[in-house]
């Protein structure tokens, strides 16, 4: 449950802290997208996919990464949350 509250806190950092995360957010959104999905704690896993799946929605560059670079690692991400 910490791991998935420490996640979720780096991604809010990313979406709502932009401008103090700066040149930061890159490594932050890697890491965000390698603990996905979360599983330990279903309030901050709700969360979080939810703000994930908006961003995908707009290809928001954040979650996208450069040039969709990130787009297969979210790919994987929405497959193993199909039916959870």
């Amino acid at each position: 449950m910490t791991v998935d509250n420490a996640v979720s806190a780096l991604f809010k950092l990313v979406k709502f802290r932009q401008d103090q995360v700066g040149g930061r957010a890159r490594p932050i959104v890697q890491a965000v997208l390698a603990s996905l999905p979360l599983q330990a704690d279903a309030l901050e896993a709700r969360y979080l996919h939810k703000a994930i799946l908006e961003w995908m929605a707009v290809c928001d560059a954040r979650i996208c990464g450069e040039g969709n670079a990130n787009v297969p690692k979210l790919l994987v991400f929405l497959a193993s949350t199909i039916g959870a």
